[in-house]
């Protein structure tokens, strides 16, 4: 289970949120795009949504080379996580893994990358469950690289695709609302396929 944040915890995630979302009108946006889908994949919590969405509002002609910025760095931030997992996991791995709270977490990827890698990579590039905790055990886990990326492309590309898609064509206000029912749905999703596997491999 992930870690609850105190308040200080929780005054201080708000306020960077609201810091990193003020970089959405700024000339250097995209650049702030680019370094928050990077590290959300290897050892930040929050989401690139926090600026693709307000970007795409704002300019929807713009749609497709901001998803393609947020799933490149998002790509390239997984090669990182694999990269910690692999040759840097006591250092940098084993202490973000205790940040989040998902030590139990990763024994369940171990068994989902050995028995079924690639609806456990899609699973976590695609639905609100944290990606870094697979990126990092499949660096841990030996996960056959070119597979592990193609499935996370794959995923991430749906992911941002469909959420940039609904925001550049309803607006904020009312895209909002419909990113609501859909994570909801990838929630459930999620929720079934770990049930399936808990089944099948436990």
């Amino acid at each position: 289970m992930v870690h609850l944040c105190d308040n200080k915890c929780m005054d201080t995630l708000l306020s960077l949120k609201r810091w990193i979302q003020s970089k959405a009108h700024s000339k250097d946006g995209e650049l702030w795009l680019a370094v928050l889908s990077f590290t959300e994949s290897s050892v930040f919590i929050l989401l690139p949504e926090l600026l693709l969405v307000p970007m795409v509002s704002l300019a929807p002609v713009r749609l497709w080379r901001l998803v393609t910025i947020t799933v490149v760095a998002s790509l390239l931030g997984a090669l990182f996580g694999y990269v910690i997992g692999a040759g840097l996991y006591e250092s940098i791995g084993r202490p973000i893994v205790a940040l989040y709270g998902l030590e139990e977490t990763l024994a369940t990827v171990e068994a989902g990358l050995k028995d079924t890698l690639v609806l456990t990579v899609f699973i976590a590039a695609f639905t609100p469950i944290p990606y870094k905790i697979v990126t990092i055990g499949a660096g841990i886990f030996e996960a056959p690289l070119i597979p592990f990326l193609l499935v996370s492309f794959i995923g991430r590309g749906l992911r941002y695709v469909i959420i940039g898609w609904i925001f550049a064509r309803f607006g904020e206000v009312l895209g909002g609302i419909i990113l609501k029912h859909f994570t909801r749905l990838l929630w459930g999703f999620a929720v079934l396929v770990i049930m399936y596997m808990i089944y099948t491999f436990v």
